[in-house]
C-alpha cells in the first residue's frame, strides 16, 4: 500500500473474491470489499487515493467498473451499459476504454469519460450488415435454489409459444468462475 505500512491482497475468505489489506507489523486483516460478489482485477489509482476494479456486485452474470476510497468504503459504480464492461484507463485516468459486449452483441470498444453518470460512446462498428439482420435471441438469465439452498444461474432460450413441444437443451458447465450464465457474447467454443 502506498503508506508502506499494509499490504493488499485478494482473498476468498468469505466465499467471495474480495480486496483485503494487512499491517505488516500488527498483522490485522481488514477487508475492504464486502458482499456475495466477486471484484476482478484491482489496482491503486496514478495518486494512491482510490482502488478502480471490475465486479459482479450488480448481478453475478454482469461486470462492472468500480472506483472505491484506497481504505475502504462506498465504491462508485462507473459503467452502466447491461452485459460485460473490460475497462482500460486512459493513462491521465480521465477516460476509460471500455470492451463491450451483450448476450445478442458481440464486443465492441467505447469511450467513456472516467465517472459515475458519463454517457459511453461506441468507437468500433464491427458487424456486417448480414450478421446484424439475423434475429439473435436475448436469453434470460433466470435462478433457481438448489437443493442445498444456493443460487443456481441459468440462460434460457425459449422457443416462440407456437413452437414449443416440451423439448429442451441443457448445457452444463461446473468451473465456478468460467461460467455460461452471464450477459454478455459467449466467446466459448464449445457452446
Amino acid at each position: 500500500m502506498p503508506d508502506n505500512k499494509k499490504v493488499w491482497f485478494q482473498s476468498e475468505a468469505d466465499g467471495y473474491a474480495h480486496i483485503y489489506t494487512a499491517d505488516v507489523e500488527t498483522g490485522e486483516v481488514k477487508q475492504l470489499t464486502k458482499g456475495k460478489y466477486e471484484v476482478f482485477s484491482p489496482m491503486i489509482s496514478k495518486d494512491k487515493k482510490y482502488w478502480y476494479f471490475t465486479s459482479s456486485e450488480v448481478h453475478p452474470g454482469e461486470r462492472h467498473f468500480y472506483k472505491m476510497p484506497l481504505n475502504g468504503g462506498k465504491a462508485e459504480k462507473i459503467t452502466g451499459m447491461t452485459g460485460n464492461n473490460e475497462v482500460i484507463l486512459s493513462p491521465d485516468e480521465k477516460n476509460i476504454a471500455i470492451l463491450y459486449s451483450y448476450s445478442n452483441k458481440p464486443m465492441e470498444l467505447y469511450v467513456q469519460e472516467n465517472k459515475p453518470g458519463a454517457q459511453a460512446k461506441q468507437i468500433t462498428q464491427s458487424l456486417t450488415d448480414e450478421f446484424k439482420s439475423y434475429p439473435w435471441r436475448d436469453p434470460e438469465v433466470i435462478s433457481f435454489k438448489a437443493e442445498d439452498g444456493a443460487d443456481v444461474y441459468a440462460r434460457l432460450y425459449q422457443p416462440e409459444p407456437s413452437k414449443k413441444n416440451g423439448a429442451g437443451v441443457v448445457f452444463v458447465h461446473g468451473a465456478g468462475y468460467l461460467q455460461n450464465a452471464h450477459k454478455w457474447w459467449s466467446d466459448y467454443s464449445r457452446e
